[in-house]
């Protein structure tokens, strides 16, 4: 009897000892959360403005804790962190990456990273954990979680810049192209009626010429005409009479004989 009551307590008390010892609380209890923090950097390129990213951190599988927040809103030049609740040992992936904006003036970094969250008793009963990242699609692992968001400001305003340069030269090309077609149809103008004003004087000139009049406005030509036709005459009848004397001359005896 009395060694079946020994028996008895003994068992008791180990079984009692069990669960004040610290890893029985611990599975009993579970273990004391831990946070798990994943820092995110994120730089802008070649801007003047302010600018703002927004980083988003999901999980890919149904067991990973959720992560708090699981949207970041990130200034330009700053750094703001992810937080996991760990409560028990595991594996946890999670995705992270930018989601684009709506701002034609940058360019997103399309850059994933996929994010191992590792938690694991330590010697003393508590978690530790650990992450590790790595690009996706590559085994690359960068020395910290980064995106980088280009802007093409400097690359617009120089394409404006190159469009106004290009409209004002368009611009003036026409604006020569049509005086000098102005220039040459008015020269051409000109020229014709220059042309067309020397014609006219000179030929007047030679009807001036032609034509000039005396006091009883009689043709020059004309008067010229009437006196070499009566020149003509004159030498004409001259002959005619010399020749006549000389006929008459022959015709008449010789009183000598």
């Amino acid at each position: 009897m009395l060694h079946r009551r020994l028996t008895t307590g003994i068992t008791a008390f180990c079984t009692l000892s069990l669960f004040l010892s610290p890893g029985a609380v611990c599975s009993a209890a579970g273990y004391e959360p831990v946070q798990a923090e994943i820092p995110v950097a994120c730089v802008v390129e070649n801007s003047q403005r302010e600018h703002t990213f927004r980083i988003e951190m999901e999980s890919v599988s149904a067991n990973c804790p959720t992560p708090s927040p699981d949207t970041l809103t990130v200034s330009e030049g700053k750094t703001e962190q992810f937080t996991v609740t760990l409560d028990e040992p595991g594996t946890f992936l999670y995705r992270v990456f930018e989601i684009s904006g709506t701002d034609d003036s940058f360019e997103y970094d399309t850059t994933v990273y996929n994010v191992t969250v590792y938690a694991e008793q330590d010697g003393d009963g508590s978690l530790i954990w650990a992450v590790s990242a790595k690009i996706e699609g590559s085994d690359k692992k960068p020395e910290r979680i980064e995106f980088l968001d280009k802007s093409n400001e400097e690359t617009q305003t120089t394409a404006t810049e190159t469009s106004v340069t290009e409209t004002v030269t368009e611009t003036t090309t026409e604006s020569t192209t049509a005086l000098t077609t102005t220039e040459e149809s008015t020269t051409q103008a000109v020229t014709t009626d220059t042309t067309e004003r020397t014609t006219a004087s000179a030929s007047r000139l030679i009807d001036r010429i032609n034509d000039v009049l005396t006091g009883d406005f009689t043709p020059v030509r004309l008067m010229f005409t009437l006196t070499f036709a009566a020149a003509g005459v004159a030498l004409v009848t001259g002959l005619l009479r010399k020749k006549k004397r000389d006929d008459t001359d022959s015709d008449e005896p010789d009183t000598d004989l």
